[in-house]
């Protein structure tokens, strides 16, 4: 991706700051991804104007039952290991992308790729916490960057780390992006849940011990986990864990297509 001229931009509002605002998929199947995840969740797909991404990378944009538009999909970026499997991207809100890129390796983190601008869209920066999940932080032009995780068929409403150190990774992002923690009893384990700076009650993504790789994961709410599950497996997906439920929220279960991008089902609790 190239790095054109930096482009100005407006602060989010505070209601935004801290927030998930963007899910992207980066796949090296497109078509493949295209079928699966409109037949398993129910999105449709849109393609945007192929001068909107750079180096000529073509961008389609997931679209919700309600009309909504709620995350992208594009081909894996170039110089991305072939060992990188096809993965689903979040991005959240900062005030200023090239302060905090600033700080991270102080905190123990690293920058994967620098501050750089989408032309009309924002900028962004791809950086990885200690334990090695990566997250991208962005900063809009409205309306992108106003996307927010919600309890509705089709959207994008939580995100999850699953991450070797729980310790080390909420302390990076406390310190990088203002969090503050609650932890509670699970049946897996411990599990401990982000919270916005002055926000306690909104909670925006949660975490928990990983005794694989370190990776972000976010769930989309669907009307029946099972029935999406099932679907899954027709179109020769896996089920990496469940259906399961969690007690007081709803029902859960994680699935990959057939390249191994995982995304997470969800259906909240009557």
């Amino acid at each position: 991706m190239s790095n054109p001229a930096t482009t100005s931009v407006d602060a989010p509002t505070a209601a935004q700051l801290g927030a998930f605002c963007w899910i992207e998929l980066h796949t090296r199947t497109r078509a493949q991804a295209r079928a699966f995840f409109t037949k398993v969740v129910g999105w449709t797909i849109k393609s945007c104007d192929p001068n909107a991404c750079p180096d000529g990378n073509t961008y389609e944009e997931w679209i919700a039952s309600d009309g909504a538009t709620i995350g992208g999909m594009m081909e894996m970026p170039e110089g991305v290991p072939a060992f990188v499997p096809p993965n689903f991207v979040t991005y959240v809100n900062v005030a200023d992308v090239d302060a905090s890129v600033a700080r991270v390796p102080a905190l123990g983190g690293k920058v994967l790729m620098p501050p750089m601008d989408i032309p009309n869209v924002g900028r962004f920066a791809v950086v990885a916490d200690p334990t090695g999940a990566c997250v991208n932080l962005f900063k809009g032009i409205a309306p992108h960057g106003t996307t927010a995780p919600v309890s509705r068929p089709g959207h994008f409403c939580w995100n999850e780390l699953m991450t070797t150190d729980p310790a080390a990774a909420g302390a990076f992002y406390t310190a990088l992006l203002g969090y503050s923690t609650v932890s509670m009893p699970m049946p897996s384990g411990e599990y401990t849940m982000f919270a916005r700076e002055g926000a306690a009650d909104c909670f925006v993504g949660g975490m928990m011990k990983s005794d694989g790789h370190s990776c972000w994961l976010p769930y989309v709410c669907v009307p029946n986990v099972d029935a999406c599950v099932a679907i899954a497996i027709a179109e020769s997906g896996r089920v990496l864990h469940g259906p399961c439920d969690v007690p007081g929220f709803g029902r859960s279960a994680v699935i990959a297509d057939s390249s191994g991008a995982a995304l997470g089902l969800f259906t909240p609790a009557a």
